[in-house]
């Protein structure tokens, strides 16, 4: 992909005052996590973005400093990464990798403009590949995903046609109110 997230062209333009993002990353891979928020840095920067970053020690963690940042009322999106790498028997990474997306999505399904990125590879080198700007740029992706969301949900707010329905008249009578007169 080489950082394609990073081009002027993709990124979305925002009318009058620009999103303030939250950057979360878990940590517990701390070069993995250095290579995520770069990339992630990195187009917020070329997007004239303001952001801030908060790190947390684990994947698990993520979920919950997300509705933290949420219920501050700061932020206007969020982008949320971490890494995690597959153990000997697999199944207990999984699992973490399973919850650990589980409890994002529950999040931004809600309609929180979320850009995530979980990477789950066998080898922490492999993580590191996945991260770097200079490869798949997954921090990077996951800047690109949460504005584009913040853009799309401006674009929501500011939809006043089609909506509901059109009144027979200039007059608008509330169940229980006395008809109006001219």
């Amino acid at each position: 992909m080489l950082s394609a997230s990073r081009k002027s062209k993709d990124l979305p333009k925002f009318d009058g005052d620009a999103p303030k993002i939250a950057v979360i990353t878990a940590t517990y891979h701390d070069g993995v996590a250095d290579r995520l928020t770069k990339g992630a840095a990195a187009v917020l920067k070329a997007a004239g973005v303001p952001f801030e970053t908060f790190n947390v020690s684990g994947a698990l963690d993520l979920a919950t400093a997300l509705k933290l940042l949420i219920n501050s009322a700061q932020f206007e999106g969020y982008v949320v990464m971490g890494s995690i790498a597959n153990n000997a028997d697999g199944a207990g990474a999984q699992n973490m990798h399973a919850e650990t997306l589980r409890g994002i999505g529950t999040i931004g399904a809600i309609g929180y403009p979320v850009g995530s990125a979980i990477l789950f590879a066998d080898s922490k080198k492999q993580l590191a590949k996945m991260a770097s700007m200079r490869r798949d740029d997954c921090g990077g992706a996951a800047a690109l995903a949460a504005l584009k969301l913040v853009a799309l949900a401006r674009d929501l707010s500011g939809i006043t046609k089609n909506i509901g329905f059109k009144p027979a008249s200039e007059f608008i009578q509330m169940a229980g109110e006395a008809p109006k007169t001219t």
